[in-house]
């Protein structure tokens, strides 16, 4: 394994730092290992998309080939010296959601937890007698993953799943999706509401403050 001082190249096998063109999103120490090179680059796209929030902890991320991760496509577990993702479905969504659980143990308290929770009727936060749908952590991760998510979404209703999966993600992270591109605009009178694209600007856009 390469010394963890010295990052080295995205293509310089299979254990990996995280490289210079990442900024200051992902911490030095963090590494990749396992996968193949493609496998591996998704993960480098995920962490990427990371840029517009405050950074990462560092990260032992592990791709597997087999079941490595207990029968789910994917664990984040904390309590070591690098907190530790484990990935086996190699997706977007999937490394976006595990990537979300760090994002969201290094920086939410508990108060901001709680408040998520009570906001979108979940049950706890990570009650292991909670079900999984229900458990705040899951949801936020969920949520996360979603607004971070390359593919741009239609147009949408101020009141509709869209707008809560927006209102959500600024909640947990005080920065808006770049996912959607325009908005309904209500008209004073009773005529219809009418839609309004907004200007097109690249999905890898930085958001340049948190307010």
């Amino acid at each position: 394994m390469p010394n963890t001082s010295e990052p080295v190249k995205r293509n310089a096998g299979a254990d990996l730092v995280a490289s210079a063109d990442l900024d200051d999103t992902v911490d030095p120490r963090t590494t990749i290992t396992g996968g193949t090179h493609p496998e591996r680059t998704a993960v480098f796209e995920a962490l990427d998309r990371f840029s517009v929030l405050p950074g990462l902890p560092p990260l032992e991320i592990r791709i597997h080939e087999g079941d490595g991760c207990r029968g789910h496509s994917g664990l984040f577990r904390t309590g070591t010296e690098r907190w530790q993702i484990d990935i086996c479905e190699v997706t977007p969504w999937v490394i976006l959601h595990e990537l979300g659980h760090a994002w969201t143990a290094l920086h939410l308290t508990d108060q901001q937890r709680l408040e998520y929770s009570r906001r979108w009727g979940l049950e706890s936060w990570h009650d292991p007698d909670t079900p999984w749908r229900l458990r705040g952590a899951e949801r936020a991760a969920d949520t996360i993953a979603w607004g971070l998510l390359e593919e741009l979404v239609g147009c949408h209703l101020p009141d509709g799943p869209i707008a809560h999966r927006l209102q959500a993600f600024r909640q947990l992270t005080a920065v808006d999706s770049q996912r959607v591109r325009c908005t309904v605009r209500r008209p004073a009178t009773g005529a219809s509401p009418s839609l309004t694209t907004d200007p097109p600007t690249s999905s890898r856009t930085r958001v340049a403050s948190l307010g």
